[in-house]
């Protein structure tokens, strides 16, 4: 069974050690790396990957080597790149960061406000780094 965040927070606080937490909660946490995590979603949404990658506007190779793992922590604006050509909701998007260990997108911050605002009307990653580009900022 699903455990919550905070039911997880509860049993760790009150574990006797981490081992036993960790066993007793193999199903409830996370360990999948970010090329697994992508791989599952070209699955599920039936997607190319060489479509998507083409989308991306990352080089093929860097792209590739995320795919296939060779790129273990990519940065955040790759995997950004590839979460929009995946065409992906902002709820998709934020539970993807969250679930690799990226920061999530804030809106209180002027760049992600942008990049949020371009994920909820659907843009693409050139017409996103064009909004990015057009208001002073850094590009994916």
């Amino acid at each position: 069974m699903k455990k919550s965040t905070d039911e997880l927070l509860n049993e760790i606080r009150s574990a006797d050690s981490i081992d036993s937490y960790l066993s007793d909660n193999v199903e409830n946490i996370s360990c999948k790396k970010v090329s697994e995590m992508l791989e599952n979603i070209l699955a599920e949404k039936g997607l190319v990957k060489s479509e998507v990658i083409a989308k991306s506007e990352i080089s093929q190779v860097y792209a590739y080597q995320i795919f296939s793992g060779v790129k273990e922590a990519p940065a955040r604006d790759k995997v950004l790149s590839i979460l929009i050509a995946m065409s992906l909701s902002l709820d998709e998007v934020q539970s993807f960061l969250k679930l690799s260990g990226y920061p999530f997108l804030y809106a209180k911050k002027k760049r992600d406000s942008i990049i949020i605002f371009c994920i909820e009307n659907r843009k693409s990653v050139i017409e996103t780094n064009n909004e990015l580009y057009s208001r002073g900022e850094a590009t994916l």
